[in-house]
């Protein structure tokens, strides 16, 4: 069994395929219609595969965050900007990045990195091993604290169980 698959809860591979799928509907009904009009030239290129030039947008904007409405805005955007091809999927995502601002960043809730006591520990009797020092419980405490110390200068919490 694949691994990734073994991690994803139950149904949420059939969630993705069917939010993929929305999208490409979307796409091909609506969003790629528009962008023929605006540049014909490339009407028969999209033409010839609809569906499959609906799939090469949508996958650079499934699971971004990016609704149909914001979609819409980037296109209106690109529309304005008076060029002469449609944009590429990449670019369109890109313009929806940019109109979304920093709100995407900002939802977004702060990670810290974080380390517990017990591998503080194993981190300072390694490095008692290794320097060949003997390891008494005096020893690990103050390599120990010289771990914490460097852990806390690079921005890692120490949290979790006991010493």
């Amino acid at each position: 069994m694949n691994q990734v698959a073994q991690l994803r809860p139950a149904g949420a591979v059939a969630t993705e395929s069917q939010s993929i799928t929305s999208l490409v509907l979307f796409m091909t009904g609506e969003l790629l219609p528009e962008m023929i009009f605006h540049w014909p030239i490339e009407a028969k290129k999209v033409g010839e595969n609809l569906q499959g030039a609906a799939q090469a947008y949508a996958r650079p904007l499934h699971g971004q965050g990016f609704t149909p409405p914001l979609i819409r805005l980037a296109l209106q955007a690109e529309v304005e900007s008076e060029r002469e091809f449609m944009p590429k999927p990449i670019e369109l995502a890109n313009r929806c990045r940019e109109l979304m601002g920093h709100q995407q960043r900002a939802e977004r809730p702060a990670v810290t990195a974080s380390i517990s006591p017990a591998a503080v520990r194993m981190m300072a009797e390694s490095r008692l091993f290794c320097t060949k020092q003997p390891v008494t419980e005096e020893a690990v405490a103050q390599e120990m604290a010289c771990v914490v110390e460097q852990c806390r200068a690079r921005g890692v919490e120490v949290s979790g169980g006991s010493w």
